[in-house]
């Protein structure tokens, strides 16, 4: 049994998500998938729920979903890789730890991966940020200089690579190996609908602004094509930031302004959010007004979403060792994983959200995963309070089963 891991927002599954699966997928291979939840890395809103997300997955070829806890869905790339590779790790059934990146070339990021450990490397990237460099900005800034300096040939980092970066830091000294996929198509960031790979921002801004076409529906796999429809004609509403803004100020009366204690706070962040918070008359306009070299739009975003929903500064490395396995999506393949899971595995398994609650109505990580979640609906404009007690994972039985 060779299994083999994803960490994936799949926000929505596209044809790009396929290509890496169908590379991955083979007879002996299980392939587990650790998504984010009802909010996405980006700090927004995903475009459809989770649990359709996760069925797209699995009607796709995943053989297991299990969901990242909003909690660390909403941070740094650094804290998000940190938690989802724990997590993987944890359940010592993971064998491989799959991903997509814009080079492709898992030699050079495993070099870079042992450079970053350096002090001198440490020491650039403290003093960008010191210069007001946002931390991205810094990163690569700061690898320019160490591959200058050990006369390594300097390739500029994409999103993907970035993230293969904290992934790979975070698999050394574990028994999981990786594999790294060249991304096809557009990058990440591209807002260009092209021919069978699309980036999901792109396909994401396309369904936003023009809805489902034939157009955009050649950038999607047909399972996705149908349940993003299915959401739709449910009268829900397409998860975007929007209306965020009045939760934001409702919070911010509510809580008088604290926000030092809340993850993601910088000091100055305050007072830029406080001095454009009651001007803006949308959350777009709050965004271009607040944002800077230093504070990108992203982190604000990141930063407003765990502020609504008070989650805080903590340890997230305790909180990763506490865990939990909750699958969203299925099928017999899975069911064979959950049971190496079950085996090998400390952390608990979470098939029904209620009955593990209400024997934990103090575990942080579920309180704060219901708020998500309500939050979510909230945002689609859907009626379904505490969702995640009625919704049990989805079992989905394959032709070939």
């Amino acid at each position: 049994m060779k299994t083999i891991a994803i960490v994936a927002e799949y926000n929505p599954f596209h044809l790009g998500h396929g290509y890496q699966i169908k590379q991955l997928k083979s007879e002996d291979s299980y392939i587990i998938s650790i998504m984010s939840g009802s909010f996405v890395q980006r700090g927004e809103p995903a475009l459809i729920d989770k649990y359709r997300r996760a069925k797209s997955a699995v009607l796709s070829g995943v053989d297991l979903v299990i969901e990242l806890p909003s909690v660390f869905s909403l941070q740094s790339a650094e804290v998000f890789a940190k938690a989802s590779v724990g997590i993987l790790n944890l359940t010592n059934s993971v064998d491989y730890l799959a991903f997509g990146s814009e080079i492709g070339d898992l030699d050079y990021l495993l070099k870079i991966r042992d450079l970053v450990n350096e002090e001198y490397y440490k020491s650039q990237l403290i003093n960008y940020i010191n210069l007001g460099y946002s931390y991205p900005v810094a990163n690569s800034k700061a690898l320019e200089m160490i591959t200058e300096k050990y006369d390594i040939p300097y390739i500029q980092l994409k999103s993907n690579d970035i993230l293969a970066l904290e992934y790979l830091k975070n698999i050394s000294g574990t028994k999981i190996s990786p594999i790294s996929i060249k991304r096809m198509g557009s990058s990440y960031l591209s807002e260009d609908i092209i021919q069978d790979f699309s980036s999901a921002t792109a396909i994401r801004n396309y369904i936003l602004n023009k809805g489902m076409d034939s157009h955009i529906s050649e950038s999607l796999t047909q399972s996705s094509i149908e349940l993003i429809k299915e959401f739709n004609s449910s009268g829900l509403k397409y998860g975007n930031i929007e209306s965020v803004l009045d939760y934001l100020k409702f919070s911010a009366y509510v809580s008088k302004n604290n926000f030092d204690h809340i993850s993601v706070y910088e000091s100055g962040l305050e007072n830029l959010i406080l001095n454009n918070l009651y001007k803006s008359e949308s959350i777009y306009n709050f965004l271009e007004k607040t944002s800077s070299k230093r504070y990108k739009k992203s982190r604000l975003k990141r930063f407003l979403i765990n502020y609504i929903l008070g989650i805080k500064n903590q340890d997230f490395e305790s909180l990763i060792k506490n865990s939990y396995i909750r699958p969203l999506a299925f099928n017999e393949k899975g069911i064979d994983i959950l049971g190496e899971i079950k085996k090998k595995s400390s952390l608990p398994i979470i098939s029904k959200f209620s009955e593990y609650y209400n024997s934990h109505q103090d575990d942080y990580l579920l309180n704060k995963e219901l708020q998500a979640t309500n939050l979510f609906n909230l945002l689609i404009n859907s009626d379904r309070f505490n969702e995640d007690f009625y919704i049990s994972p989805n079992y989905i039985k394959t032709a070939n089963q």
